[in-house]
């Protein structure tokens, strides 16, 4: 195998073209990136060099050579094994997987087409789109088979007019982004503990979910998600609660600061070193996006800040779409998480909505300016997509400024970040980190907002 300059691997693999290893090893970097594991140029040229030591004949050597240079943690082990073994697949297999993906494709575009001649208003099909029909199609037989009995009911005995058409499509539009809306967030009603249960035990599928993209999980994994997550925000929380700080002449021993103090001595405990709990708390102001395309990674981060609320305390929480709205006051009850998100839905109109940035900082400064002070960290979770860019950077800026930091979660991969401008608009006054994972989550959280 040739010798690569350590600098510039992925383009020196882009120009040898796909025949090479490494054009694939690079593609491979690329996956496991998507999916939560951090693998930089060094790492892919120690595994172009390991495989170069073994024989690429054996799956089980390639495999152990690339985990054995690529994963760093032993929660990124899972993810690895599942990635490689989806991306090295023999070539019959992967004709197989492509034609299967074919065939998934066509059944849903005949499924759509049966859903487009079914949702008919006096003969002619509404105007829906596949996202719509897609929600049609999720509804189950008998939510299905209410909204055909709403569109004949509403077709029988009136005449072709233009106004009532466009009325009916409107209700039928609603309806269904109402519905999608409420999956998207994915509550669990009825459950007098939030709709969770008891905690997961860990496992090999609990590390797999960690890096799952929060967007794409649905039914079983969806609902083991959200448990996780109240596990996880648990455990954080009664983290800090037992969290101490050096204190310079009383409290109690910190054994760990004594012995690494005391190593020159010989480990002869000459100098003692004291710590005691923490008198202070982060205090955070969060503004979460809850927007169609925002709703369900926000409902993660909610769950999160609510399981942190007592241990961490005056907390702020607010969401936007179109609009601010605050939700600080349901989530000072001591209702279930579920019952708590169910209700501000239920009498906020903002939820599902397009997204104003601009508009929600503005309001935010205006009407809640006494949140914004000196001893706060303003948490932004967004994918930066927004209206009126320029404008909203402009007024964080102004706000960064009333604040003690911005920290801003970005639920969109990293590496697309550098075809945004509105990521580099927003950068300017916050420090992004990627956020779209439980893992990303609850690094963030342990390291950046309240390390």
């Amino acid at each position: 195998m040739p010798e690569i300059p350590r600098r510039g691997l992925e383009q020196a693999a882009a120009a040898a073209g796909p025949e090479l290893v490494e054009w694939n090893l690079v593609r491979f970097g690329h996956l496991l990136r998507d999916m939560g594991v951090r693998v930089s140029s060094a790492e892919l040229l120690d595994a172009v060099r390991a495989l170069g030591l073994v024989d690429m004949g054996s799956r089980e050597l390639v495999k152990a050579s690339l985990r054995a240079t690529m994963v760093k943690s032993a929660r990124e082990v899972p993810l690895f094994d599942q990635a490689f073994d989806r991306f090295f697949v023999a070539l019959e297999e992967r004709q197989a997987q492509a034609e299967l993906a074919r065939r998934r494709r066509e059944e849903l575009a005949a499924r759509r087409e049966q859903a487009r001649r079914e949702l008919c208003f006096q003969g002619r099909p509404l105007g829906l789109t596949p996202e719509q029909l897609d929600g049609y199609l999720r509804l189950g037989e008998e939510g299905q088979r209410r909204l055909r009995e709403f569109l004949d009911q509403s077709s029988s005995g009136v005449g072709v007019h233009p106004g009532l058409s466009s009325l009916v499509e409107s209700i039928v539009r609603g309806h269904l982004a109402r519905w999608l809306r409420q999956e998207n967030l994915s509550f669990l009603p009825g459950d007098e503990d939030g709709g969770l249960g008891p905690p997961p035990a860990v496992g090999p599928d609990t590390g797999l979910l960690l890096y799952q993209d929060l967007k794409q999980l649905e039914g079983p994994e969806l609902e083991r998600a959200l448990r996780l997550a109240r596990r996880l925000a648990r455990r954080l929380a009664s983290r800090i609660s037992r969290r101490h700080r050096l204190a310079p002449s009383r409290g109690m021993v910190d054994f760990r600061r004594t012995i690494r103090r005391n190593l020159r001595f010989g480990g002869v405990p000459l100098r003692l070193a004291y710590r005691r709990r923490r008198v202070g708390k982060p205090r955070l102001l969060v503004v979460a996006d809850v927007s169609g395309s925002m709703a369900r990674y926000s409902r993660f981060v909610l769950q999160f800040i609510y399981g942190l609320s007592r241990a961490v305390g005056g907390v702020e929480i607010f969401a936007f779409a179109d609009d601010l709205e605050r939700l600080t006051p349901a989530f000072l009850g001591a209702r279930p998480f579920a019952r708590t998100m169910a209700a501000v839905m239920g009498q906020g109109d903002i939820w599902g909505g397009g997204t104003d940035l601009a508009q929600a900082l503005q309001t935010l400064r205006s009407r809640h300016a006494a949140c914004l002070t000196r001893d706060r960290v303003l948490l932004v979770v967004s994918d930066t997509k927004t209206v009126k860019v320029d404008v909203a950077a402009a007024e964080l800026a102004r706000i960064g400024r009333m604040v003690r930091e911005v920290l801003w979660l970005n639920t969109l991969p990293r590496a697309r970040w550098r075809d945004l401008a509105s990521v580099r608009a927003f950068q300017s006054s916050a420090r992004m980190y990627e956020c779209y994972t439980l893992a990303h989550l609850e690094r963030v959280m342990a390291r950046q907002v309240l390390g």
